[in-house]
């Protein structure tokens, strides 16, 4: 589970989506106005998620919630 990096995994597959994406747009032969549909689409959703990342990133959003954090080291592997 420590082998990769949480971020570089994350990296790694979003890269993978993106060329699933693109691949899907070339095997479907999508041109025109479907093709510019899909790209808004994709763009107006990747603006809601990030709005939606800044709003629960926001100090106010946690600040009355204790945190607590888990120790790994006593963790056993299955």
């Amino acid at each position: 589970m420590d082998l990769i990096s949480r971020k570089l995994t994350s990296l790694i597959v979003s890269a993978l989506c993106i060329v699933q994406f693109v691949w899907t747009l070339i095997q479907g032969q999508v041109t025109g106005v479907h093709l510019l549909g899909a790209l808004l689409a994709v763009a107006l959703f990747n603006t809601v998620f990030h709005v939606l990342y800044l709003f629960g990133h926001r100090p106010a959003a946690y600040a009355d919630e204790p945190v607590e954090l888990k120790d790994r080291s006593s963790r056993v592997d299955e």
